[in-house]
């Protein structure tokens, strides 16, 4: 949650047509009981997105849910070991997290699990290549919306709730990938991963044809700067030829390949607006309503930011609502920005409570 000043205090991650109260109890360690408990009452007013953050062992929860249409409560339980039917391909980076949705309903929501470097070092695990999986109708599968280094979170979309674990996934042989499987990237520059034993040379290239292109030493991680297609969204593939030190071509003489989109341009604030929002507890409120969008063939809306410092310094990405509930005294400001799935971030807004400011005030 952005902490602003003292000219503006935001006063709950949740959308403001409801009410979601957390709560947090501690159970001791075991492998059959959570380590942590923590819910949240949702209680919507009107059908519309809700927002929660909940505290975990590792930081903070973060689950936007779509569509609430009636009350209920979340439950998040985190547990110190995963889960007994987790695919042994999959190293977990812990334990795992179990989310539970009970009296509501929703046609998917997107969740945000933090981890810590210290995890990540302990289990030699490629900070890059995390991913997160959920067991969905008794199958595991691969959520991961994108990795934020920098916050050391996972944003993954899910259409249900079930257990969620965050860990790396063993490549399968003959195998290449762009930036770990992720779906967006802002820059041309990406890594490629690359699994086949026995490879001793291998050819990169951004063509099939291989133009122009020559061996070099086998690397099964490498830096590869993908064509540049200049200020648009379109996808991207590389190719990769591998053979052994006999020169022998490996995987069946198959070109590997993979894609990815490239996305360069930041979505659009088309609106932000205050209303006034009467409080459970009798006090006045304003409700930040936005407008959003992302360029047609994008990465989508994301998250947010909102801070009473237009610089936003210290303050952290959110999960992505378009209700927020704030509180401004007369003549204050609150700014906010969005940012896609590619990590492009757009111009910021300046609203000003009894003013309008309709444009952006300041373009990243």
């Amino acid at each position: 949650t952005a902490v602003p000043t003292s000219t503006a205090v935001p006063t709950s991650t949740a959308v403001p047509t409801s009410t979601a109260v957390p709560t947090s109890t501690a159970v001791p360690t075991s492998t059959a009981v959570p380590v942590q408990l923590s819910a949240a009452v949702i209680a919507p007013a009107e059908p519309g997105p809700v927002a929660i953050e909940l505290d975990g062992v590792t930081g903070r929860i973060a689950v936007s849910l779509a569509d609430i249409r009636q009350s209920g409560s979340l439950t998040v339980g985190q547990y110190s070991s995963p889960p007994s039917d987790l695919p042994p391909e999959v190293t977990p980076l812990s334990g795992h997290v179990d989310i539970r949705l009970d009296g509501a309903s929703t046609s998917g929501a997107t969740v945000r699990l933090p981890y810590r470097e210290a995890d990540v070092a302990a289990a030699g695990i490629d900070e890059a290549a995390l991913r997160m999986f959920h067991r969905h109708a008794g199958q595991w599968r691969d959520i991961t919306l994108g990795v934020d280094a920098d916050a050391n979170a996972i944003i993954g979309q899910t259409e249900g709730f079930s257990p969620f674990v965050l860990g790396v996934q063993a490549a399968e042989p003959c195998t290449m990938s762009i930036d770990a499987g992720d779906r967006h990237t802002r820059s041309i520059t990406v890594r490629l991963r690359i699994n086949v034993p026995g490879a001793a040379q291998m050819l990169i290239a951004n063509d099939a044809g291989f133009g122009g292109t020559f061996w070099q030493p086998y690397a099964p991680s490498v830096s590869w700067e993908l064509g540049d297609p200049g200020a648009r969204i379109t996808t991207l593939l590389a190719y990769v030829r591998v053979r052994d030190a006999s020169g022998v071509p490996l995987c069946g003489g198959a070109t590997l390949l993979d894609d990815i989109v490239y996305d360069p341009l930041p979505a659009v604030i088309s609106e932000a607006a205050l209303r006034a929002d009467m409080r459970r507890d009798g006090r006045n409120a304003q409700l930040l309503t936005l407008v959003a969008e992302d360029q047609v063939g994008g990465s989508g809306v994301r998250e947010l930011q909102l801070s009473a410092d237009p610089g936003f310094a210290g303050t952290p990405w959110q999960l992505w609502q378009p209700a927020v509930p704030v509180a401004l005294d007369d003549g204050a400001s609150v700014y906010v920005r969005v940012r896609d799935g590619a990590g492009n971030v757009s111009a910021t807004y300046q609203v000003r409570n009894g003013y309008t400011v309709g444009v952006p005030w300041l373009r990243q």
